[in-house]
């Protein structure tokens, strides 16, 4: 691999991880909204 070629790829090898924690991150927010809601109505 060419370095132009590596140069023109980091963009989004870093978009794509970005992405993926910010889906993660909305993921575990809506968890622990569920799990919040649950603790209320159990108790």
């Amino acid at each position: 691999m060419t370095l132009f070629e590596e140069k023109r790829q980091k963009p989004y090898f870093v978009n794509k991880n970005a992405r993926i924690s910010k889906v993660g991150l909305e993921f575990l927010k809506n968890k622990f909204q569920v799990y919040m809601q649950m603790f209320i109505s159990l108790h």
